[in-house]
């Protein structure tokens, strides 16, 4: 699973800059972008430099 935040929204009209999207793949290029984890419910084809590849969230150990 892979998460991507919208940095550029360029002429789209689907897309919100700075929300987050589950990415997908498609060549070396371009993303498939979907609102849920499954790459068949994507609703188009973007340009990989429009989105930023989001850290995965890292929970915070309790040491004591």
């Amino acid at each position: 699973m892979t998460k991507a935040i919208c940095v550029d929204a360029g002429s789209s009209t689907v897309l919100e800059k700075g929300k987050e999207y589950f990415v997908f793949p498609n060549g070396s290029n371009h993303f498939y972008v979907a609102k849920s984890n499954n790459p068949k419910a994507h609703f188009g084809c973007f340009q990989k430099e429009l989105f930023q590849l989001a850290l995965p969230k890292v929970e915070q150990l309790k040491l004591f």
